[in-house]
Formats: C-alpha cells, sequence, structure tokens
C-alpha cells in the first residue's frame, strides 16, 4: 500500500486482466447503487478497445472481430470514438486534432449522458492485441483532460 495514491487504502486482487475489467465495471456499478442512483447503470467505452473476454469485458470492449458472435449475451454501452489518429474516427485530415476531437466527442457524451452513467472504462496503455490507442493520444495531457471531465 506504500504505493497507493492518498485515500485509497484498500486493494481487490484479481488474476488476470479481464476478471479485473469485469471486477470493476461491477464494482461502479454497486457504487452508484449504493449511492441511491439507480438509473446509473451506463458505461462510456471506446471504439476499437479490447478489455478481455468475461462477458463484462466483452460488453466494454470494441473489437468486433473478437466479440460479435457473443453480442447477444453483452449489455449495451455508449461508444466514444478512440483517439486513432492514424485512421481518424472523426475523420479529419489533420491527424494533430484527431485527438482534441476525440476528446471533444467524449465530454459531449459524458455531459448527455450523465444522468445514466455509472463509469467511463478507459485503456490508459493498450498492450494486447492491437497496441494502438492509449489515452494519451487525445492530445498532450489527455489522460489528465479525461480524468477532470
Amino acid at each position: 500500500m506504500d504505493i497507493a495514491p492518498p485515500g485509497l487504502c484498500k486493494v481487490f486482487y484479481s488474476d488476470n486482466g479481464s476478471t479485473a475489467v469485469e471486477i470493476a465495471v461491477k464494482m461502479a456499478f454497486q457504487y452508484q447503487q449504493h449511492q441511491g442512483h439507480t438509473g446509473k447503470t451506463k458505461f462510456i467505452s471506446f471504439t476499437n478497445a479490447y478489455h478481455g473476454d468475461t462477458v463484462g469485458a466483452m460488453s466494454v470492449g470494441g473489437i468486433d472481430i473478437y466479440h460479435d458472435v457473443y453480442s447477444p449475451l453483452l449489455f449495451p454501452t455508449i461508444k466514444a470514438p478512440a483517439p486513432y489518429c492514424y485512421r481518424c474516427p472523426m475523420e479529419t485530415s489533420d491527424s494533430s486534432s484527431c485527438g482534441k476531437l476525440c476528446l471533444k466527442e467524449l465530454e459531449r457524451l459524458m455531459a448527455d449522458h450523465a444522468h445514466e452513467l455509472a463509469a467511463l472504462v478507459i485503456e490508459p496503455e493498450c498492450r494486447a492485441p492491437v497496441d494502438d490507442h492509449p489515452a494519451g493520444r487525445f492530445c498532450p495531457g489527455g489522460t489528465r483532460a479525461v480524468q477532470q471531465i
């Protein structure tokens, strides 16, 4: 616990990334329910996101080739454009503005759905299997900007 940020004094262990995401989704939902926010049941996640192969992790994922066959089992999420500037989802030819446009769209989605959002699921680093859109690609300081929304 010595390396945990101030105020974090509990740990919930998981044996792999998929179940860690599954647990995080359930904890976020449970937190909202215990706070009396029973309408906060939705999650924003990103297109092209990969979080693993449990039902919850697939639900907040966004790569159809891996999860499309399971779609009848998955819960719906609100999809935000991932800042993948090589093929910008915001259809801009200026790759330097792609991340900022994606961040602006995320801000809009969060504002429009604030009344029903349990959490935002984001991968600050993506290592497997696609390794191509960490949160920092929104713009310099992108991860900090998302935390401030």
